[in-house]
């Protein structure tokens, strides 16, 4: 979270208004931590781990298959 203020005031000190993420379906903790701290959902990049990678990507038993999208206001 330390980071994520860090990241979202350079953001700020570059005129952004806004912060994009990425991260697999699988990606539990990932996507709590996201929406934890703003972040919601805006779309879905079906097949994008078995489009882009080589090899399969398992996270807490499940295949990672699609990039859920994220934003947040800063």
């Amino acid at each position: 979270t330390q980071i994520m203020n860090a990241v979202v005031k350079v953001c700020q000190d570059f005129g952004a208004n806004e912060l994009e993420v990425g991260t697999g379906n699988s990606s539990f903790d990932q996507l709590a931590f996201y929406q934890r701290n703003g972040f919601r959902f805006y779309d879905v990049k079906r097949d994008f781990f078995t489009t882009y990678y080589d090899e399969e990507i398992y996270e807490n038993n499940i295949q990672c298959i699609d990039k859920l999208l994220l934003e947040r206001p800063i």
